[in-house]
């Protein structure tokens, strides 16, 4: 069954990483007001396939930041500050 979501961050968006050591994987969640979103991997699919998924995140999450910084340079003086 297809889905889309969409989640836009703003002054009161939290990104929180909740972390068991050894004991199980991590959980990465987004949350503001009405809203929580959690990502995170399952034991049925393999090791390999979740490091692979977060490598690619964190590689398009570094990405996402340049593409804003540059577009917030940009647009310093038209894209109203809160």
């Amino acid at each position: 069954m297809p889905a889309s979501m969409a989640l836009y961050a703003n002054a009161e968006t939290r990104i929180d990483l909740s972390t068991y050591g050894t004991e199980r994987a991590p959980l990465l969640g987004m949350s503001g007001p009405g809203y929580s979103f959690t990502l995170g991997s399952h034991s049925h699919v393999p090791l390999a396939d979740q490091l692979a998924f977060a490598r690619s995140l964190a590689e398009n999450s570094a990405d996402f930041l340049a593409a804003l910084e540059l577009f917030a340079a940009a647009n310093a003086d038209t894209v109203p500050a809160k």
